[in-house]
């Protein structure tokens, strides 16, 4: 996976959050949208987070010291684990967005990185399968 993965999957993600935030606001539910878009941003800090994790774990990342490669996921690991978690807890302790709109923007952006994994797959296969001809 690149980073072109994950700015198709924000892109499409928070596309579909906002057609389910801008439906919110058509219905006269401005909290109700705020929330949604609240938690797409939440979802989309957690996925950033972890796909840099994974970036520097594979060693995906040009970092030539091994030393501040380890660095580099400890500063990330605190950054991403207390940081989003917090986040989230406060976010659902302080009741101020109804849990529903808080899920439905959740299940919208996760929507989202379903619909640009299979996109991405389709184009992987696509791929393949004109390297086959080719051959």
């Amino acid at each position: 996976m690149s980073n072109i993965f994950l700015r198709r999957a924000t892109q499409i993600g928070f596309s579909l959050t906002l057609l389910v935030a801008s439906g919110a606001v058509f219905l006269g539910h401005a909290a109700w949208a705020l929330g949604a878009l609240t938690a797409a941003c939440w979802m989309f800090l957690n996925i950033y987070f972890l796909f840099r994790l994974l970036a520097i774990g594979l060693k995906q990342e040009e970092i030539p010291v091994a030393s501040a490669r380890s660095s580099r996921v400890l500063f990330l690991s605190v950054l991403k684990f207390p940081v989003i978690y917090l986040a989230g807890y406060f976010i659902l302790k302080t009741r101020y967005f109804p849990i529903e709109s808080i899920l439905a923007g959740l299940t919208a952006f996760v929507a989202g990185i379903v619909v640009a994994w299979i996109l991405w797959q389709r184009t992987e296969n696509r791929g393949q399968k004109t390297e086959e001809k080719l051959v």
